[in-house]
């Protein structure tokens, strides 16, 4: 099943190579991971699992989310809502969200 890129004509294997920056340049890390929510018909694009949290969690999961503080969105997560554009392989996000 392909999974659309929102308003971009990637495919998902190009967005995790990608680097999130804020729109004041500072570099948040690599996309690591995303997350779907999947309905019937459809199955849509939610987040981007970023950094190095992201990829402790892409490696190991989730975990126990009292013992691991900072996968619960703490620079590891970003909302598709936050993403102001995407250019080449640079994924360009409001600043202040992180």
């Amino acid at each position: 099943m392909a999974i659309k890129i929102p308003g971009s004509p990637m495919k998902l294997s190009e967005l995790l190579t990608c680097t999130v920056r804020g729109q004041s340049g500072w570099t948040y890390g690599r996309v690591h991971d995303v997350r779907v929510q999947h309905s019937p018909d459809t199955t849509e694009l939610v987040s981007l699992i970023i950094g190095r949290p992201g990829l402790e969690e892409r490696l190991f999961g989730r975990g126990d989310t009292s013992e691991h503080p900072h996968r619960l969105g703490h620079g590891a997560e970003i909302p598709w809502a936050d993403i102001v554009h995407i250019h080449g392989h640079v994924i360009t996000i409001k600043d202040g969200t992180r």
